[in-house]
């Protein structure tokens, strides 16, 4: 059993405890994370509604998810270094099909943004996660939620048009 993070930043760890147990579901053996990260959490919510089906030129939310992974780009850049660290969005699985995402986990991973589905993610490590849409990851499982949740190493940014799970909310 895992019990010590040394890579999921505090404040995100209990942000994802706390999401977990607001659904009924918490986590049976809590992490106690080593170390925290100033401003390591992040949402933009957005006016659309959102639709998993839609492919990404059709989807109004992937413009946005385009915005955040530059933005979140230009600030890896700052902190790391020009071209350093790497950016995973990670999305539920209907949307992963529309926006052709990987669903295994074993492609895209040489670049710098990687789209996955939660469970291509799990097990992996990523500077900044852009997390789209938790309440379509929540569909999926409690489980895909978390794994989502605990991919980061500096941020986690939720981009939602959707309801918000609660502990999500800012």
């Amino acid at each position: 059993v895992l019990s010590v993070s040394y890579r999921t930043p505090r404040s995100l760890t209990d942000r994802a405890e706390r999401v977990m147990a607001a659904l009924g579901q918490p986590v049976l053996f809590p992490l106690s994370a080593v170390r925290d990260v100033e401003d390591a959490y992040a949402l933009t919510h957005v006016n659309a509604h959102p639709d998993p089906t839609l492919p990404p030129d059709r989807d109004p939310l992937w413009h946005v998810v385009q915005e955040v992974i530059d933005a979140e780009g230009l600030r890896l850049d700052a902190e790391a270094g020009p071209g350093a660290g790497r950016i995973a969005v990670l999305v539920g699985s209907g949307r992963a099909l529309s926006w052709g995402a990987d669903t295994t986990g074993f492609s895209g991973l040489d670049q710098r943004v990687s789209l996955l589905g939660a469970l291509a993610a799990k097990g992996l490590e990523f500077d900044t996660v852009v997390l789209v849409e938790p309440g379509e990851l929540l569909a999926d499982g409690p489980g895909d939620l978390f794994v989502a949740l605990t991919r980061s190493t500096r941020r986690l940014h939720v981009v939602a048009g959707g309801p918000l799970p609660e502990g999500l909310r800012a």
